[in-house]
């Protein structure tokens, strides 16, 4: 008799825990069929992210899950600009493929961006952090150079008509005050010209370092397997033996 009460209580206690875990299993799942899921294809080693968030490098393990609404997806992969695409998921359970087609940088184009403004060439091929400091010298540069000339143009002004007040001078007093003055007026006008040689010269060592960085640092040629969608890899036989190589060349 004590074994059978044994028997009951402990059946009393297990059945509703087993039904709460079967439920909760049971939504769970239902969740998971009712997202709709993207497949996204591209270049293998390219970083996915959505809204933000990290998801993996391609080849995914897995189509990724989504709730309905609007998502940001962006790839991004070495040598490449950036990939971005808004997909819109209107229907719980569908499913949504996604190529991310990345077009290789060009090392001509991050010359003539540098040739435009220093720093410019740089962000373009992912050197975002020199790209901001080539700016800054060459704007900060520009900006000195400015100020010195302007600066220099009212110093020459001031000299001109000092040196007159020093030329019409009559007294040996006067002479010497005039004089003290022009020469005053010269060397300040000297400073000015000073700060415009060197503004001057900050902006364009910038920009000539900016070029000859997105020149030279820019890689010129890919060898290897080359960019194979990950769809393509997905199709291949899974028995025997296949070779992929890829040449890149830019100029």
């Amino acid at each position: 008799m004590r074994f059978a009460s044994l028997l009951d209580a402990v059946h009393r206690l297990l059945i509703p825990g087993a039904a709460a875990v079967a439920l909760m299993l049971g939504a769970a799942a239902a969740t998971i069929a009712a997202a709709a899921t993207l497949e996204v294809d591209g270049p293998a080693g390219a970083a996915v992210t959505v809204d933000g968030a990290q998801i993996g490098q391609l080849p995914l393990a897995s189509p990724v899950a989504l709730e309905p609404g609007l998502h940001l997806v962006t790839c991004t992969l070495r040598g490449c600009e950036l990939f971005t695409a808004d997909v819109l998921i209107v229907q719980e359970g569908a499913a949504h493929r996604l190529c991310a087609r990345l077009i290789p940088l060009r090392r001509r184009d991050g010359v003539l961006y540098s040739f435009v403004f220093a720093g410019l060439g740089q962000r373009y091929i992912g050197r975002p952090t020199l790209g901001w400091a080539l700016t800054g010298l060459e704007a900060g540069g520009l900006v000195a150079g400015l100020a010195g000339e302007l600066s220099l143009r009212n110093r020459r002004d001031d000299y001109a008509v000092l040196y007159d007040a020093y030329l019409n001078a009559i007294t040996d007093e006067e002479i010497a005050a005039r004089r003290a003055e022009a020469e005053a007026a010269w060397s300040r006008a000297d400073d000015a010209e000073s700060l415009r040689r060197t503004g001057l010269l900050v902006a364009t060592g910038a920009l000539v370092v900016s070029v000859l960085d997105a020149w030279l640092r820019f890689p010129s040629i890919e060898a290897g397997a080359g960019l194979l969608p990950t769809a393509a890899a997905a199709a291949a036989p899974a028995s025997g033996a296949a070779l992929h190589v890829g040449w890149t060349a830019r100029f």
